[in-house]
């Protein structure tokens, strides 16, 4: 069984302790009985990397970062010295305590927790490293770490709390942050293909000309502002800000793409190039700006047709706005997605796996298909944790529909049965955040809320690796498709 995994699970099960012994576990700290513990993970890769990280919330209190170091029985006893290392390490990065899980026993060493506990209490008796040991996971149940874990040492992690900012990037569940629409192989192709050149000799790139009612616009929005760092929403010149830039101005807001409309003796028509990213489903180029009745370029044109008390002025200055907001949350989806499928470092500079998926896709010419396609899958479901999120809906639905067949089923008055997809994806979510402990629940921000995990089953359908629902059986997952890709990652490792 792949390490992350059994990480992924041994991080739930610890959020599910740290849950029923919080006051235990905060030794004071906090409004009592206050704490929401829940698993998540590094939203980018600065070394040290932990294998899980638990966040702890109280209202009373900021946030707290415990980062999980998780060591399989075939990494041998050197892995329980590289175990507490890294635990060290993770203190320094600036996480608030760390938890390690190693093996209860080894063939040679019958207590290698109680080992570790031993060396910490002659050596740093009051860092906040907890140690726990387990004995072998039940894969047969959802939780297989459920009472299989035992406290070697616990110090009381949150009274330990110290502010901090070098942790502060992760994400809210315990998989990567991916967002259809912006996670699609030929993006991150094409981002990681610059980020190749700029690393190389290759350093040289043109940024297209601005057209001059969008100078005038961003000029009065903003005095003094580089036009290009404000389109693309980075403001300095780091690895990451470069690259971001480069990848913005040649395959999203480029020449082509970047004119608003194009006027014709008074009468405006909407400038629809699309954009240089092919979409994963081979239909085609992406559109961004345009194409719906609320994009940008849509409103404002019919805008200026009908003449409604708006001029040429004011829309540039919404085009210039959207193009930056749109250019900032792209940008997360791009930068996050990518650290957390392990393409590239905390900097912005490419990994080896990085590497051998940009050069495979300029060696096929097509990252949607092949062995381009499949190195991004298997990273997906890997590096991503996308693997353990089938894996928690595989098990919970097979309990559920093994007690209730016809859940989530209504008899039409046809006599036919349907599937409820949006209650069965309802359940799943509070089971993942109430029993399991691997998302937290963030409230929306207005407009209508998006459905449970529509990000994830969009992407992991686009990848063949799930199919549609069915009665009896909840999410059908195609599990052939998925231990393929899953084999294959250990070939590129």
């Amino acid at each position: 069984m792949a390490h992350d995994l059994q990480a992924a699970w041994a991080a739930s099960e610890i959020a599910y302790i740290f849950n029923n012994k919080q006051d235990e576990i905060a030794n004071g700290l906090g409004s009592p009985g206050g704490w929401s513990f829940y698993a998540s993970r590094e939203g980018k890769r600065q070394w040290p990397i932990a294998d899980g990280v638990i966040i702890a919330e109280n209202i009373s209190v900021a946030p707290l970062k415990i980062a999980l170091e998780y060591k399989r029985p075939n990494e041998g006893l050197h892995g329980v010295l590289t175990a507490l290392g890294q635990s060290l390490a993770y203190l320094e990065k600036g996480y608030n305590g760390s938890v390690i899980i190693i093996p209860k026993e080894y063939e040679t060493h019958n207590a290698p927790g109680e080992h570790l506990e031993r060396v910490l209490q002659r050596t740093a008796p009051n860092v906040p490293v907890s140690i726990y040991t387990y004995t072998e996971p039940d894969t047969t149940i959802t939780t297989p770490f459920r009472n299989k874990l035992n406290c070697v040492r616990n110090i009381g992690l949150m009274q330990n709390a110290v502010e901090v900012g070098a942790s502060d990037s992760y994400v809210k569940t315990l998989w990567a942050h991916l967002r259809e629409g912006s996670s699609e192989p030929d993006a991150f192709f094409r981002y990681c293909q610059v980020a190749k050149r700029l690393t190389g000799s290759d350093t040289e790139y043109s940024y297209p000309i601005l057209p001059n009612e969008l100078v005038s616009a961003i000029e009065r929005i903003s005095n003094n502002s580089d036009p290009y760092k404000y389109l693309s929403y980075s403001v300095g010149d780091s690895f990451l800000d470069v690259t971001w830039r480069n990848f913005w101005f040649t395959f999203i807001m480029n020449e082509e793409t970047l004119p608003l409309y194009r006027e014709d003796n008074g009468h405006y028509e909407i400038n629809d190039s699309p954009l240089k990213i092919r979409k994963s489903d081979g239909t085609g180029f992406k559109m961004m700006f345009v194409g719906r009745s609320d994009s940008i370029k849509n409103v404002t044109v019919e805008k200026l047709n009908n003449e409604l008390m708006f001029s040429k002025e004011d829309a540039w200055e919404d085009y210039a706005k959207n193009i930056r907001k749109r250019a900032h949350s792209y940008r997360e989806d791009i930068d996050s997605g990518l650290a957390g499928i392990g393409f590239i470092t905390d900097d912005g500079r490419l990994t080896d796996l990085g590497y051998r998926f940009v050069d495979t896709c300029e060696r096929t010419g097509n990252p949607n298909s092949g062995i381009a396609l499949e190195i991004f899958g298997s990273s997906v479901l890997q590096n991503g944790q996308l693997g353990a999120f089938l894996y928690y809906i595989y098990k919970l639905s097979e309990k559920k529909f093994g007690q209730t067949p016809l859940a989530f089923t209504t008899q039409r008055s046809n006599g036919n049965y349907s599937f409820n997809q949006r209650e069965y994806k309802a359940w799943l979510e509070d089971c993942f955040r109430n029993e399991l402990f691997i998302i937290r629940k963030v409230s929306e921000r207005g407009g209508q809320s998006r459905a449970p995990f529509q990000a994830e089953m969009a992407i992991l359908r686009s990848l063949d690796y799930i199919k549609g629902f069915r009665i009896g059986v909840g999410l059908e997952i195609n599990w052939p498709r998925v231990q393929e890709s899953m084999s294959y990652f250990k070939t590129i490792i």
